[in-house]
């Protein structure tokens, strides 16, 4: 293999190693939860998402399985979570009870929405946004509200794909050379035996 055929393919690999896909994790915290009718105070929780790719589509995704510190506190296990086009968050225990529509947001009895402030489109870029929470939760299920923050950063992927595209480039060339440079020696070993 000629080297700059080689050094073609290793640019090549290169390129596709570089533009591997990020995953995006989403950290959101919701603390000073409360019940303004009956002054009941729910206990602060994180939930962190991890997607491989921003969240863009309205609609809800499956999130199984989540990471939360105090998800007891609102009865249930979050399931789902999705956008809408107004740049809500929302999350549900089941993806048929509560709905997302494109501006909009039904609740079921174990639902809550996360609004960001200021914020009226979908996040796609890094950064730690701040909002208010408020929704359904506790048993029996109670309306509560709160404030809520979410920090939002890329992962990116190791590209092991082209890492070891490059590994078997490497190698073949490596043979290649090998071959080339013992075949002078083995035709003069065949034309003196002959």
């Amino acid at each position: 293999m000629k080297k700059s055929a080689l050094a073609a393919m290793l640019a090549g690999l290169l390129s596709v190693s570089g533009a591997a896909q990020s995953d995006v994790i989403y950290d959101f915290s919701f603390s000073q939860l409360t019940n303004d009718d009956t002054a009941i105070d729910f206990a602060n929780f994180d939930v962190v998402l991890r997607f491989d790719d921003y969240l863009t589509t309205p609609g809800f995704n499956a999130v199984a399985p989540v990471r939360s510190t105090a998800l007891p506190s609102i009865g249930y296990e979050i399931a789902y979570a999705g956008v809408t086009n107004l740049g809500w968050w929302a999350f549900d225990d089941i993806r048929q009870g509560a709905i997302i529509y494109d501006n909009s947001f039904t609740f079921d009895v174990d639902s809550f929405l996360f609004d960001i402030a200021g914020q009226t489109k979908r996040i796609t870029m890094p950064g730690r946004y701040s909002g208010s929470v408020f929704g359904n939760g506790g048993s029996p299920a109670q309306y509560f509200r709160g404030i809520g923050t979410v920090t939002v950063t890329e992962v990116p992927e190791p590209p092991a794909l082209g890492l070891f595209a490059i590994g078997i480039a490497c190698m073949a060339y490596r043979r290649q050379k090998m071959v080339n440079s013992t075949f002078p020696a083995r035709c003069a070993s065949w034309s003196t035996a002959a």
